[in-house]
């Protein structure tokens, strides 16, 4: 069984997605250079299989190490050029477009073909790019020019273990991206900005290596295509199979991408026209003073020379003429231009800042709902928990709610003790000394405490002894007469 080992970049990646958390076995790096025999001759076989690293890994084939057996491939003494053959998803940012650049230069003393041997996506796409010819079997997929970057946040595992962090940093971006710091807006918009930044950089180098246009790079939104369709787009060169490639080579012309010439664009009107036809549509919603400046404007472009005349008299009067009439032509057309210029600018800005308001409400907006349906959560979330105590439900009142539910089921419980039940007793307005019970209730307390005992003394009945016991009227006859022994006593 063929061990693999799952592939998990840390920090920007130039990869296709799908790759992310994917298994990959082990890539084995052969020591001794290939080659091919093609129609030009033989070709040095450079192998790129799987996710890129920037340095040398364990597991991964790296830019470092494609460098060193490129730079063995092009001194091989009975070689005509090399052929990088790619399967990968991409990899690391870091060394990628250097890497491509060095490639290109390479290739400018002796070719390197990319053949795409199933997968060539992001930064393998980008070291293919760079190669003199790029070929692909139909079932090659090829694109995904893009940057990405995860973001992994422990916090709520950090709760439900009972763990709380604190980081102490020198900066308001110091924290971004550590697992245990909470993921925040700045946060995002920060690695938003340093995504989009190396994907310009990206864009760039396609667009200078393949000759198309950086805007239409990017337009492609990281997509992945079939061999057929990237073509299309100017991608690759050729949909061929491997063998078919080796046959080309030196017979077809497989050189470096060539820019096309771009389409010549529509001869404009005149600036007369353009001119007119501009102050016409403004004329139609501008204001009644402005109406009159606007068809000074127009008369000034009506005006024509006088007419040439052979007396040498009548030159100086036509130059003259037709100096005021370009003086009041430019003055015409600045002062235009300028209202342009400031209606264009206040448009601008008030549209941006209408998109920036709307914006702004539709944000605060769903963070309100969002605000009302977590404190609903909460409330449910703690109503399960009567355990928890004021300051736990304060505390845990800034948590997010992903955080408190994780809290609400992993946090041992603990039991509260039932108030013992105590009678109170209170003595009323009316109420005087005890009255004591009715002769049969006595009777009845007497049966039940003495347990059915017959009255009477303590007697010995031989062995036994029998303990006899007192009613009630006994009992109080007895203690009148102690009370009457005690008093007779302290006379």
């Amino acid at each position: 069984m063929r061990e693999s080992r799952k592939y998990c970049p840390m920090g920007c990646a130039a990869v296709n997605p799908q790759a992310w958390g994917g298994d990959y076995p082990k890539v084995t790096i052969k020591a001794e250079v290939e080659t091919v025999d093609t129609v030009a001759g033989k070709m040095a076989l450079v192998c790129i299989d799987g996710p890129l690293t920037h340095k040398p890994a364990e597991w991964f084939d790296c830019y470092v190490g494609i460098a060193a057996r490129l730079e063995c491939a092009l001194i091989q003494p009975d070689t005509v050029g090399v052929i990088l053959k790619i399967d990968s998803p991409g990899g690391d940012v870091a060394g990628c477009f250097e890497l491509a650049k060095c490639i290109r230069e390479k290739a400018a003393i002796k070719p390197i073909h990319a053949y795409i041997d199933g997968v060539g996506a992001s930064a393998a796409y980008a070291l293919a790019c760079a190669c003199t010819s790029i070929t692909a079997p139909p079932s090659a997929l090829i694109g995904s020019i893009g940057i990405i970057e995860a973001i992994v946040s422990q916090v709520a595992a950090d709760a439900a273990q009972g763990l709380q962090f604190l980081f102490v940093t020198s900066g308001d971006r110091k924290g971004d991206g550590n697992p245990h710091i909470p993921i925040t807006e700045g946060a995002n918009a920060a690695l938003q900005s340093h995504v989009d930044g190396l994907a310009e950089l990206f864009f760039g180098l396609v667009a200078d290596m393949r000759q198309i246009s950086s805007d239409k790079v990017q337009a492609l939104q990281a997509g992945i295509f079939l061999a057929a369709e990237a073509a299309d787009k100017g991608l690759i060169d050729t949909v061929a199979t491997f063998d078919e490639l080796t046959a080309q080579i030196g017979v077809s012309d497989m050189t470096f991408p060539k820019a096309k010439a771009e389409a010549a664009p529509p001869a404009e009107e005149s600036g007369k026209a353009k001119l007119r036809k501009m102050i016409a549509a403004e004329m139609a919603e501008a204001s009644e003073e402005d109406r009159k400046l606007y068809s000074k404007m127009l008369a000034g472009l009506d005006e024509k020379p006088a007419e040439a005349s052979d007396a040498d008299g009548d030159d100086d009067g036509d130059k003259k003429a037709k100096a005021e009439s370009e003086k009041k032509d430019a003055e015409a057309k600045a002062e235009f231009e300028k209202k342009e210029a400031d209606a264009k600018a206040q448009a601008a800005a008030a549209l941006a800042k209408g998109q920036f308001d709307l914006a702004a409400a539709h944000f605060a907006l769903k963070a309100e709902i969002q605000a009302e349906r977590d404190a609903v959560t909460r409330e449910k979330l703690f109503a399960s928990r009567p355990d928890f105590d004021a300051n736990t439900r304060a505390m845990m009142s800034a948590w997010p709610v992903e955080q408190v539910e994780a809290a609400v089921k992993t946090f041992p419980r603990v039991i509260v003790p039932a108030a013992a039940a105590s009678a109170v007793g209170s003595v009323g307005v009316t109420q005087g000394k005890p009255t004591p019970p009715a002769d049969a209730d006595a009777e009845f307390i007497d049966r039940k405490m003495t347990g059915r005992l017959p009255p009477g003394a303590v007697t010995n009945h031989g062995a036994h002894l029998t303990l006899g016991y007192m009613t009630q009227a006994q009992a109080q006859a007895h203690l009148a007469k102690l009370t009457a022994t005690a008093a007779e006593g302290s006379k």
